[in-house]
């Protein structure tokens, strides 16, 4: 016995599936702004604290000042 659905794929069905498929390409792209966004802020951040410590007078670079963000061990000169 052949099994036989209980609707029938029209026009309105298809519809239907099309936008769904566009809902969810949108919230997979929405995933990856989101991770960006994250990361430029991040990256936004540390530029920032750099600038605000080469005004000050301190000599740390840009790379010192991500790994003191990350939470790593930096050495330097005193000032």
């Amino acid at each position: 016995m052949k099994y036989q659905p209980k609707f029938a794929i029209d026009n309105e069905i298809l519809t239907l599936v099309s936008d769904v498929s566009l809902l969810i390409g949108r919230i997979r792209d929405d995933d990856d702004v989101l991770s960006r966004t994250l990361e430029l802020r991040r990256e936004n951040r540390i530029r920032s604290i750099h600038s605000s410590l080469g005004i000050e007078g301190n000599t740390l670079s840009l790379e010192k000042v991500t790994n003191i963000i990350d939470g790593k061990q930096v050495f330097s000169k005193p000032t």
